[in-house]
Order: C-alpha cells, then sequence, then structure tokens
C-alpha cells in the first residue's frame, strides 16, 4: 500500500496512514526506526508557546504522547487547527465520554427489562461498571491504602457538600441512568425477610482498591455491599463489636467477621470498624447506605434523587432496619464484652447478616466478556498491563475505537519531520476495589471544549490525487489485508526456518509472574517475535527485559538482542 514506501511519519501521514494504524504496527514492531531522529520525551502542547511552529507530524504524535504511561482516559491536551489556519489547544475530557456510554448502557439495559417484565441481572451491571470511568480520589484519606495517593471511589446519589447543603452528585445529574440501573438491580434482590425496602440515600461505587481498616463517617450505620468482578481474596473484614472506643490496631482478631461479598449482599454496621483483604483481578463493590440527617435534604434534590430510584430512609424504618443488627458491645482488655439481657424483640439480631446470590447468575456473571476494561488510572506504582486474552486485532479494534473519539483528524497534507511515536499500548490493567461507605469528594471532572480542525493545505506540498471516498477505501482495505497476509506468511517462514522458538520457554511459574505484574501478554508477544527464536534466550529473560523497558516490547527485544538489559 502507498504508506508503506514512507521513510518518515510525515510522510506515512501524508500517503493515508491513520494515526491509530502507525500506533498499531509500531507496537507490533512492523515498524522500526531507521537512524532518523527521535525525540527524548514527546510534546507537551501546553508548553508549546509558537503553536504555529508545529508540524502536521508533531500535532498527530502529540495526541499519542505517553499512551500506556498514563491514565489513557484523563482529559488530553491535543492541538486543534483552526478556521483561519491558527491553532489551540483544547482538552478532550474523556471520562465523561465513557460515563456517558455507561449511562446508555444502563438506559438500554432498564428499558429491555422493563418492557419484558424481568429482573435486572448482576451481569449487566457489572457491563456498566466496566463502562464506567472513574476520576483520581485524594479525599478519601481514612480508606487509602498505604503508599498510594488516591483511590477510585464515586458517591451516586446524596451528598452533604462542605458548606453543610445537602444536594445531588453531579456525577447523578449527568448520568442518571447509572443511578437509576444501580438502584433497580438492589430492589430486584431485596431478601425475603426485610419486611421494608432496605432506606439508603447514597451508592459508593469503588474500584481497584483495597481499603485500609476505618470507621465509615457521615453514615447513619446499616449498609448493604456487594463485590462484582473476577477476582480472588477481597473478603471483608469487619468487627461487629466495635463501639469506636478501641483504637483500630487494637481490635481483637477474635471478634473479626470475614464475609465473602462476591457470593453475595451482607448487611453491615459500617460505624463499625471494617477492611478489605488483599486480591487478585477485577473488584467492584456497591455500598448502598444513609447519609446522617438526609431529612434536611431540599424537595426538589429528593425528588429528583427518588426518581432514580433512591430509598429515602423515614425514622421508623431506619430503626427497624438497625434492629437487624445487634448493638456493639465492645472490648474489655481485648475481648468482646458479654451480651446484656434484651427484650425478646432483640433476639433477631445478628452480628452481620449475608444474603447469597445464586449461583447460576453469578456464573453468569463470570462468563460476561470484560473487553470493556475500566480505564483508570495505574495504582501508583504499578506496571502497566496489557488486558489479558486480548489479540492482535482486538487490540487493533479497540485503538480504532478510540481514535473516533481522540482523533477527529484533519485530512490536509502538512510538513514533516522524522520523528517516531513515542508509543506503547493503549491498554490498561485492571485491578481491585474496596468495600466502603463514606461519600467521597466532588471529582467529576469539567466538561472541555471539542472541535475538529478545518482542511487546508500546506504551501509547497503537492496534494495528492483526487480520487472518490469509496474508491479509496477500497483500495486502501485491499492493501492492509494483502500486507497483513504478507507479513503473517514471512513471520511463519522466518520461524520455521528458526526452529523452537521461545515461546515454548514460557514455564507457567514466569507466565504467573507476569500476570502478577500485568506482562503476561506482552511476555508471550515478545516470546512470539522470530527474531529471538534460537538465541537461547528464557522466559525469565524475557520478563526481566520487559519490566527494565517498561513493559514496551520492541525496545526489550532490542535490548535482548543488544546484550544490553
Amino acid at each position: 500500500e502507498a504508506y508503506a514506501k514512507a521513510k518518515t511519519v510525515g510522510e506515512a501521514l501524508r500517503f493515508g496512514s491513520k494515526p491509530e494504524d502507525l500506533l498499531f504496527d509500531y507496537e507490533h514492531g512492523h515498524l522500526e526506526t531507521a537512524g532518523s531522529p527521535v525525540r527524548e520525551a514527546a510534546i507537551d502542547p501546553a508548553s508549546i508557546t509558537d503553536l504555529s511552529k508545529l508540524t502536521r507530524t508533531d500535532r498527530v504524535v502529540s495526541k499519542w504522547a505517553g499512551w500506556g504511561f498514563r491514565d489513557a482516559d484523563a482529559p488530553r491536551k491535543l492541538v486543534r487547527q483552526n478556521k483561519d489556519g491558527t491553532f489551540t489547544v483544547v482538552t478532550l475530557d474523556f471520562i465523561t465520554e465513557h460515563r456517558k456510554e455507561a449511562n446508555a448502557a444502563a438506559a438500554s439495559i432498564l428499558e429491555d427489562a422493563k418492557t419484558k417484565g424481568r429482573r435486572i441481572r448482576e451481569c449487566e451491571v457489572l457491563r456498566v461498571l466496566r463502562q464506567w470511568r472513574f476520576a483520581k480520589n485524594d479525599a478519601r484519606q481514612n480508606v487509602m491504602p498505604e503508599g498510594q495517593e488516591y483511590v477510585f471511589s464515586d458517591t451516586l446519589g446524596l451528598i452533604r457538600a462542605r458548606d453543610g447543603r445537602y444536594m445531588e452528585k453531579e456525577a447523578t445529574k449527568e448520568f442518571p441512568d447509572v443511578t437509576r440501573l444501580l438502584c433497580q438491580w438492589f430492589k430486584d434482590n431485596k431478601p425475603a425477610e426485610m419486611a421494608d425496602d432496605f432506606p439508603f440515600t447514597s451508592i459508593n461505587v469503588n474500584f481497584k482498591y483495597a481499603a485500609r481498616r476505618h470507621r465509615d463517617g457521615n453514615n447513619c450505620g446499616p449498609s448493604m455491599i456487594k463485590a462484582l468482578g473476577k477476582f480472588s481474596g477481597g473478603r471483608l473484614g469487619y468487627w461487629p463489636n466495635d463501639d469506636q472506643k478501641t483504637e483500630l490496631d487494637a481490635l481483637p482478631v477474635s471478634d473479626r467477621e470475614s464475609l465473602d461479598l462476591k457470593d453475595g449482599f451482607a448487611l453491615f454496621n459500617g460505624n463499625c470498624a471494617h477492611e478489605v483483604d488483599d486480591f487478585e483481578g477485577e473488584r467492584f463493590s456497591l455500598v448502598f447506605f444513609s447519609i446522617g440527617k438526609s431529612w434536611k435534604t431540599p424537595k426538589e434534590v429528593k425528588d429528583f434523587l427518588t426518581g432514580c430510584g433512591i430509598q429515602f430512609p423515614t425514622e421508623e424504618v431506619m430503626e427497624r432496619t438497625k434492629a437487624l443488627l445487634q448493638v456493639p458491645r465492645g472490648y474489655t482488655d481485648g475481648v468482646a464484652n458479654s451480651a446484656p439481657a434484651e427484650p425478646s424483640s432483640a433476639s433477631k439480631a445478628l452480628r452481620v447478616r449475608h444474603w447469597p446470590t445464586d449461583p447460576a447468575e453469578l456464573a453468569e456473571a463470570d462468563a460476561e466478556l470484560d473487553e470493556v476494561a475500566p480505564a483508570a488510572a495505574e495504582t501508583p506504582g504499578a506496571v502497566p498491563e496489557a488486558a489479558p486474552g486480548a489479540g492482535a486485532a482486538k487490540a487493533k479494534a479497540k485503538a480504532k475505537a478510540k481514535a473516533k473519539v481522540a482523533d477527529r483528524e484533519e485530512k490536509q497534507p502538512g510538513g514533516d519531520v522524522a520523528e517516531a511515536p513515542a508509543a506503547a499500548r493503549g491498554k490498561r490493567s485492571r485491578g481491585s476495589t474496596a468495600a466502603d461507605a463514606e461519600p467521597a469528594a466532588e471529582t467529576t471532572p469539567a466538561k472541555k471544549p471539542r472541535g475538529n480542525a478545518s482542511v487546508t493545505a500546506t504551501p509547497g506540498v503537492a496534494a495528492p490525487a483526487a480520487e472518490t471516498p469509496a474508491k479509496a477505501e477500497a483500495k486502501s482495505k485491499a492493501a492492509k489485508a494483502t500486507a497483513k497476509a504478507a507479513a503473517k506468511v514471512a513471520v511463519k517462514q522466518e520461524a520455521a526456518a528458526a526452529g523452537p522458538g521461545t515461546e515454548s520457554l514460557l514455564d507457567t511459574a514466569t507466565e504467573a509472574q507476569a500476570s502478577k505484574i500485568g506482562l503476561a501478554v506482552a511476555l508471550r508477544n515478545l516470546a512470539g517475535r522470530a527474531e529471538l527464536f534460537g538465541k537461547g534466550f528464557t522466559g525469565q529473560m524475557l520478563l526481566e527485559a520487559l519490566q527494565k523497558s517498561g513493559g514496551l516490547v520492541n525496545p526489550a527485544k532490542r535490548a535482548l538482542l543488544e546484550g544490553s538489559f
């Protein structure tokens, strides 16, 4: 195809290459630098004082700067060309765009359930949670794991602002169908033994962290919690006799309940100490709870949230709900105090209540495709991870999907420079979340302007020959298919000539180690590179090279071949 003849990134763009295709081909070893200058650091559009000096290549490549090393869905600064030929820096709010998609998905599920008169399924809730995006929340200091500076936690429903006002959370106003879906699902799973609908004003949505031991603030107490996702571990540790008079670190292990929240809903007192065990995998948790003095909520706010499914408590219902759990007894010398004489009505109170979910529904949720991965920023210190099980076709499809949002790329010819994209994988790691019921701070990012650049020609550069869009697209698709088929044949022939490849050396222990640090897919990718076949490399050597290259396959390959890793 035409752009295969290009010698620089700028030429490739002028010959018709799409930016996302360049990114994909570079990362997968189809493109390599060959003596051309490469910038040591990617361009930061916000740091350029004279935007008119940027070439088209600068503008295109800057959009992918740092891909894979930062929150790929965080607001991103891009250079846009105005109709008068000048340039400006704009910000695209990816978090808002993904939340819109989650809200649309939630609305569709609700409509289908209403039409068919059916319950909301756990797999459907999980599907929407995977589309939701979290901003970094640095306000929840009481739950933040040691060494982290932020967590991924949003509150939907009612919040109490710092000035004492009771108001709807901004995310609930902008994306109400997500809240409606969670509320309807919760209502559909109401335990049969509960006479009242469980009262709650707010929903805490957590992802990718295990909360340290803490007690909730601004919580009436009774809290219903459920964990979702594909994970192991992550049980809720809970001290039902904690009367808040004992230091958190001094609570007796003998009183600690350990609850499997993936197995079903649990009712506990959020004002008692609780924590989340370490875990592996993808873990969300949802906590339904009531803010204190919610009767102060303005009528218009209450009406809106009630329409979203929020179940505001009455004094009578809250007292009956509290009566389902035993009153914390406190501790003496590290042992829970004996139960006082209680009326017969208190005999039904339990330390904690747990209602298992139908195993068939859990299996259905586990079978739910996890292609829509939450694009939360990496946990500080974590290594970027590619989505498990994703092949080249899926990776390219995702890159193109992102490009539709991130790259309303102008089609005019422009100048070029000889740098190659500073590209890394665009997939993010998925991790864990914690059970917690304290409202998060207002962290929903403000909407930013979007725009498309106009089509203009750069002086001194010849425009490509005119061609109908349909014909050009057909030729491009055919050429790409031919090139890819030829590349696959060449790799297979090279591999056959070299004999057994390094992939056979990937023992279970090495692959397990790679999976823990988010490099399993990258390791298999590197192990399949024909250039490494027959060179005596072990799986452990490949993994070490990947770690030193930050998870980038091409730099790791070069380091191995040059013996510099």
